[in-house]
């Protein structure tokens, strides 16, 4: 029995054994999916325990499947654990394990450089995600903090930092008040202790200080010592230079005058659940609507998989949905068909030459530079799906996508060629001084 999963061919015969389990037959399941009526054959199996499960070919192909569900649980992962007690991630020190988690990854005991002790997954150590116990982000917090000790912020002379940005200040009254960082950077609070007397103080309106050094310091308002034209005696805006108490009364009246404005909203609103499902319903209905658009997120979604896979990052600007859509356009009228033939489920989209035949690397602008070309008019076409499953047949007898690993990573091959001067594809040309810095970079290497 064959399947074809990825465009590979995955062959299985009755009596095959893979780790903890035989196949013993196939069974097939049926589904409708958009109408359509499809048939995917899975392996029966049986587990060394006695319990028979179905699987999917190429899970039993590539290791992920090995015995039945309550097997993989009893084992809680214990053949897939790589033992890393003793190493050090960032403020973290591993002492043991401790146990494992529902799916089977194995929980690790660490200790933090503070001297607190947790327990996380060696995928959140080896990420990233897990640090420290909080200490570290407190840590690094405070190294970015702006020290404002000693600074006058009109009455106020800061004395002391407490924590969340928050600072003890001394008034001229001599009576301390606690005010946030970036409300007296940008003067959003009162600079003075509150008291009667510190308010009414005749010669107190904000620190008076020229334009450029107010818009050099990040203020949002500021002080030039002199009247508005209407005689006002307050801060003004750095981007707009106007009078702040003019500004307030012509808003107000503004929102007087337009009681049925609609309100103005942040960008958090988009975050927004309604907002969401609107958003949702616009791309499916877009999907429905305009095949060109389908085809270019496929082609997108397609370059993220292979990047994936081969643990490279995205380049940027390369999956721009327009530049995509250009080429799809082009190769619509190369082919001679409409967008009318792509609703009709009768072509699909392929690639000429395989993604996995181009030169994937370490190297970001390599990367950028090769979707591009992989991405291009001259090498998509507009397939049959006879067509297609037969050139992919071909392919994988052609690459030998049964024996070999779809990508490889090509970083040594072209930092050799550069280095050497051999030639380069066309698309490389003139990139290859800022590609050959880009690996060395990520490779650590000692010439860099």
């Amino acid at each position: 029995m064959t399947e074809r999963s990825k465009g590979k061919t995955v062959v299985i015969k009755t009596g095959d054994r893979f780790s903890n389990c035989v196949v013993i037959g196939f069974e097939a399941q049926v589904r409708f999916y958009n109408d359509k009526k499809q048939t995917k054959n899975l392996c029966l199996c049986k587990c060394d325990c006695g319990t028979n499960f179905t699987a999917h070919k190429y899970r039993l192909k590539n290791g992920s499947t090995t015995s039945c569900r309550d097997c993989k649980l009893k084992l809680n992962g214990s053949l897939k654990v790589i033992d890393i007690q003793g190493e050090t991630f960032t403020y973290l020190t591993v002492i043991r394990r401790n146990g494992s988690i529902n799916n089977g990854a194995a929980l690790w005991l660490c200790k933090c450089k503070c001297g607190n002790e947790l327990t996380t997954t060696k995928h959140q150590l080896s990420s990233g995600e897990t640090k420290s116990c909080g200490c570290y982000s407190r840590t690094v917090a405070a190294s970015k903090r702006v020290k404002l000790e000693g600074q006058i912020f009109g009455l106020l002379t800061i004395k002391e930092y407490l924590k969340n940005s928050k600072y003890v200040c001394l008034c001229t009254c001599g009576k301390e008040v606690i005010k946030k960082q970036q409300s007296l950077i940008e003067e959003r609070t009162v600079l003075h202790c509150g008291s009667a007397i510190c308010a009414a103080e005749p010669g107190f309106y904000g620190p008076i200080l020229p334009l450029e050094e107010a818009r050099t310091k990040g203020l949002i308002r500021y002080s030039d010592g002199k009247l508005c034209s209407r005689g006002h005696r307050s801060s003004k805006f750095v981007s707009t230079m106007g009078c702040v108490v003019c500004h307030r009364k012509t808003h107000k009246k503004y929102i007087e005058n337009n009681p049925e404005k609609p309100a103005f909203y942040s960008k958090k609103s988009a975050a927004r659940p309604k907002a969401k499902a609107r958003r949702n319903a616009q791309l499916t209905e877009r999907r429905t609507n305009d095949p060109i658009f389908r085809y270019t997120e496929l082609t997108r979604s397609r370059l993220k998989k292979v990047l994936r896979s081969a643990n490279f990052k995205k380049p940027s600007r390369t999956t721009e949905t327009h530049r995509i859509r250009k080429e799809l356009i082009l190769v619509l009228e190369r082919q001679g068909l409409s967008e009318k033939d792509l609703e009709k489920g009768k072509y699909e989209l392929d690639h000429i030459l395989p993604l996995c035949t181009f030169p994937w690397s370490s190297s970001e602008i390599g990367n950028g530079l090769v979707a591009i070309t992989a991405n291009s008019a001259p090498n998509l076409q507009f397939l049959t799906v006879e067509e297609h499953n037969k050139k992919t047949s071909e392919d994988a007898l052609k690459y030998n996508w049964y024996n070999e690993a779809l990508y490889h990573d090509h970083t040594d091959e072209l930092i050799k060629k550069i280095t050497e001067g051999q030639s380069l594809p066309s698309y490389f040309v003139g990139f290859e001084k800022k590609i050959l810095a880009e690996l060395l970079g990520t490779m650590g290497h000692p010439n860099e």
